[in-house]
């Protein structure tokens, strides 16, 4: 087990290991594209999906990937819309925080 791996062997824990693969991976995926094939295109929604947000920041910035990864978040932009979830959450927070700070200086 290396310095970065978490103790625990919970697969939903996230590995600095893990991240750097998934951050090659990424890149991979993205100099290709739009050279991609269906199953390709999945992963790589599931690999940005679960990045880091400095790492795809970075990665942004960069010659060939960054315009590639805007690209492909143009084209597959439905899948990376926040959920009804996180919409209703949003709605219900956003209102109560407004109410609590008007009735405080009231």
């Amino acid at each position: 087990m290396t310095k970065h791996q978490a103790i625990s062997e919970d697969p939903n824990i996230y590995r600095a290991d893990d991240q750097q693969s998934s951050v090659q991976r990424i890149e991979q995926l993205l100099r290709r594209y739009p050279a991609i094939d269906a199953p390709q295109a999945t992963e790589l929604i599931s690999l940005i999906k679960k990045a880091p947000l400095r790492e795809m920041a970075l990665m942004s910035g960069r010659d060939v990937v960054g315009p590639n990864l805007a690209a492909f978040q143009r084209e597959h932009a439905r899948q990376f819309r926040p959920g009804l979830l996180a919409n209703l959450l949003f709605a219900l927070i956003a209102p109560s925080i407004i109410v609590f700070f008007v009735w405080i200086t009231s």
